[in-house]
């Protein structure tokens, strides 16, 4: 195997034998997330070993739509998500081991793919969900597990997937997809604006923000990510500060935010 000078390669390969040791997802995500920070940044010029795998992920995701109940499993929109899972499934299996640079690319080309797919996935499962709903109730259905596993398992595939294209394309400041110095403050006043609009347009006014603590905190992790749990936060407090105080004083009380270290950073 070729790589570029220093232990960057580890990273990468870790990346791959994670999926091909069957980690389960979240352990998966943790692990891979520690040691790519411990590595370089360096790429691989040849891997030969198989890149990511999410055959076996996949066939556990079609093994739960297959046992759903008719009602469920008819559902055209259920019917797509599982062909799209199929379709992977089928890819994947059929994917060779990867020797070299071309082999790589056209890999990378096909995760793209397959990544860009899996976008209309959580629609699709919300409505089929929903439809499959209004003939039989949620309760008899009986969905709630089946849409987390399906949730939980897209998001580690999509991370892990997301940080293997990722790393094919060096940015100054990250490793893959993780920002190395993520600032907190800066997230919070990008995702702040819009939580507050949300407020407006269902109460009609949104609580201010008051920032205190250590406003210069970083940390490593992908940004989007944290912009969402951000967002649903505030779009919480706000919600809560709304409907507590809405009708009962003639201004809202700000929603503080303290910015602090945990005891791991």
């Amino acid at each position: 195997m070729q790589a570029g000078p220093g232990d960057g390669h580890e990273a990468h390969l870790h990346v791959l034998q994670c999926h091909q040791h069957g980690l389960d997802d979240g352990g998966a995500i943790k692990e891979i997330l520690q040691v790519i920070l411990r590595k370089t940044e360096q790429r691989v010029h040849v891997v030969p070993i198989r890149p990511p795998r999410h055959d076996h992920r996949l066939a556990r995701r079609l093994l739960d739509i297959q046992t759903l109940p008719f009602i469920v499993v008819a559902n055209p929109h259920i019917e797509r998500v599982h062909a799209l899972y199929r379709n992977a499934f089928e890819k994947l299996v059929a994917l060779p081991k990867v020797v070299n640079i071309k082999q790589d690319e056209e890999f990378v080309h096909m995760l793209k793919n397959l990544v860009q797919e899996g976008v209309q996935v959580v629609p699709l499962l919300a409505r089929g969900t929903y439809e499959a709903s209004l003939k039989v109730s949620a309760k008899r259905l009986n969905c709630d597990r089946f849409l987390g596993d399906m949730v939980m398992s897209r998001i580690s595939r999509r991370v892990i997937a997301e940080q293997f294209i990722a790393l094919h394309h060096a940015r100054p400041g990250y490793v893959g997809v993780i920002c190395k110095e993520l600032s907190v403050l800066k997230v919070i006043e990008r995702v702040a604006p819009e939580a507050a609009v949300t407020c407006e347009r269902t109460y009609g006014v949104a609580p201010a923000i008051q920032i205190e603590g250590e406003r210069g905190i970083t940390c490593s992790y992908i940004p989007t990510h944290l912009e969402y749990i951000v967002f649903e936060l505030l779009k919480n407090a706000m919600r809560a500060v709304c409907e507590t105080h809405l009708m009962r004083a003639t201004s809202l009380p700000p929603i503080k935010i303290l910015l602090t270290r945990g005891p791991s950073d």
